[in-house]
């Protein structure tokens, strides 16, 4: 199975990579680009598909046959992994005051899964003890790894809450996400933390 960074609407790349791996299955890591007034087809292939992330429209990501869904156990293909879609934006306050100047929507009150659903994916995932963690964000231990030590900003719920939680209670082999627009590969507390930089692609095992 073929991972795909974020794509922040570069289409053109994104089908070329599918091409590429018209054979293989195929999972991005969100940030697709929708909500965002480009032309993203209704459907394609449906061994491709896909998470949501924080620049993500989630009515839009809901709608698409491609989206695999907020979070869940895979049951698409036979591929067997645990995943978590959305993140908090960073950037919040300026795209708050980017909206409120050109009057157009890039921002989410969705964007980080509902707080309320927390305890249904935490018990769905100690059920499950997944091989494999797909997500768009990561546990903080993991990102001060990748951007260094945390400023009180970058604190969220997503990552310092759930996904915190989620590696506490147990540590799949592999967690593979984006958001972070960089490399990164390391084993931390003995799973295998691997971000994919954007349009980057990688190949796992499910199992």
């Amino acid at each position: 199975m073929i991972f795909i960074g974020d794509v922040h609407a570069k289409l053109g790349a994104y089908n070329k990579i599918i091409t590429q791996y018209n054979k293989k299955y195929t999972v991005q890591l969100g940030n697709f680009g929708f909500g965002f007034n480009y032309f993203i087809e209704d459907s394609w292939n449906s061994k491709h598909m896909f998470i949501r992330g924080n620049h993500d429209c989630p009515e839009e990501c809901r709608a698409h046959p491609n989206y695999l869904g907020d979070w869940g156990i895979s049951t698409w293909a036979d591929l067997n992994f645990f995943f978590v879609g959305g993140a908090y934006s960073i950037d919040y306050k300026w795209r708050r005051e980017y909206e409120q100047k050109y009057y157009t929507k890039i921002w989410w009150e969705e964007e980080e899964i509902a707080k309320k659903e927390h305890s249904k994916i935490i018990k769905l995932y100690s059920d499950y003890r997944p091989y494999l963690m797909v997500t768009h964000d990561c546990p903080p231990k993991v990102r001060e790894a990748i951007i260094g030590k945390d400023k009180e900003e970058f604190k969220n719920r997503t990552s310092d809450i759930l996904l915190k939680k989620l590696f506490k209670l147990y540590k799949p082999r592999t967690w593979i996400f984006g958001h972070y627009h960089t490399s990164f590969n390391k084993i931390i507390d003995g799973c295998n933390f691997i971000c994919l930089n954007e349009l980057e692609t990688k190949e796992i095992r499910s199992y």
